[in-house]
């Protein structure tokens, strides 16, 4: 969907909103006009916000090109697709893209505001991540993990069996997997640091986690360049 210029105009004095829904999986979901970019909201998160999704437009920078290029790409949790966005705005080239996203609603969304500024190959699946995860017989160079409902990161996500089975998708030892995590504030520090030590890690040996804008991310092995 095309949006107006003095919409965009407007949008970097103040918020504009576009849509609203209320579904099962999101009772509150928000599609707003922010700084000339399309954001999707629930009442306590934001979902999506194209390049400005900073975390990982952060974290992107840090990540070894090598590692994305001409990948095939798992994300759980697509949203409005912020993050193949992301990676065509810093002119990272992937060879494909599955997103899951459980709430179709968010999928009508993404159909309407996002995906035709999208290039990259992608296949949209309307299902929650771990029935995805568990049943997929796809193999994946990079699984990127972004899912929330509201604020919160569902119970069934944080256990290993799910990060096991994770693992299994991966085609190799040198393949990435990304999680996105709160780290806000005391409480989602402590919770995730608790995962990220007795979860994430027992099935990640060498996993690290690196903070950035009120999030920590965490990854299976060390991409860095920086």
């Amino acid at each position: 969907m095309k949006i107006p210029a003095w919409k965009k105009y407007l949008s970097y004095f103040t918020d504009l909103s576009l849509a609203y829904s209320s579904s099962n999986v999101n009772p509150d979901l928000h599609v707003i006009l922010s700084n000339g970019r399309i954001q999707l909201c629930s009442k306590n998160a934001i979902y999506s916000f194209e390049d400005l999704y900073k975390n990982f437009a952060l974290l992107f920078d840090l990540i070894e090109l090598k590692a994305i290029n001409e990948k095939d790409i798992l994300i759980l949790g697509f949203g409005l697709g912020s993050i193949p966005i992301i990676l065509e705005k810093k002119a990272i080239k992937v060879k494909s893209i599955v997103g899951v996203e459980i709430d179709e609603a968010i999928i009508d969304f993404a159909n309407i505001y996002s995906l035709d500024k999208i290039q990259t190959p992608i296949q949209i699946i309307n299902t929650d991540a771990q029935t995805f995860v568990a049943s997929s017989l796809q193999s994946f160079d990079v699984i990127i993990i972004d899912v929330f409902l509201d604020d919160k990161i569902p119970d069934d996500i944080l256990q290993i069996s799910f990060f096991e089975q994770i693992n299994k998708l991966l085609k190799t030892e040198e393949s990435l997997v990304i999680m996105n995590t709160m780290y806000n504030d005391e409480k989602t520090k402590k919770t995730t640091d608790d995962f990220f030590n007795s979860n994430f890690k027992k099935v990640f040996k060498k996993a690290i986690g690196i903070n950035l804008h009120m999030n920590r991310m965490l990854l299976n092995i060390d991409k860095r360049i920086k």
